[in-house]
């Protein structure tokens, strides 16, 4: 994402980056597809039929459906109201709706998600990349989880 003329928050233009290319994001992945279907196995020994997972930047649900369709609950949260109006998409003409739900939260604002506990998290690819305080999300991560639960980051974050 480049940053958008006038604005003085960098995460801001990451929003409406993401926001304009929303619509034709997954075909913008599609080359991705050997590494997801390499993430969705690691994904099908990790997590189990019934956990509760979190998505962290789930954009339009790629993995989030993947997940659910081995029977895993997920919470997936997006700060773009663009990628999640797809993902919502996909929820409903998968029929997901018992098993996934999609929230418009910037990973910044985990802390509003209170005591909500979660058997996993997972953050693919650039979900982390923007983040400002890469140790605020690590302690709210860990908050996230119970105890014995299992966090899955994979990417190129752009940090050392």
């Amino acid at each position: 994402m480049h940053a958008v003329a006038g604005t003085k928050d960098a995460r801001l233009s990451v929003t409406v980056g993401y926001n304009a290319i929303a619509a034709g994001y997954d075909e913008q992945v599609g080359g991705d597809g050997w590494m997801r279907s390499a993430l969705h196995a690691h994904y099908g020994r990790v997590f189990q039929a019934g956990d509760r997972v979190l998505d962290v930047g789930c954009g339009t649900g790629i993995d989030a459906i993947a997940l659910a369709r081995n029977r895993v609950r997920v919470l997936g949260i997006d700060g773009s109201a663009g990628m999640l109006e797809h993902f919502r998409n996909k929820i409903a003409a998968e029929r997901m709706e018992a098993l996934v739900a999609a929230r418009l939260l910037r990973i910044q604002e985990l802390g509003s998600l209170g005591d909500e506990r979660f058997d996993g998290l997972v953050a693919g690819f650039a979900s982390l990349s923007s983040l400002p305080d890469l140790a605020r999300f690590a302690s709210d991560a860990v908050r996230l989880v119970r105890p014995g639960g299992r966090i899955a980051n994979v990417g190129v974050h752009g940090r050392p």
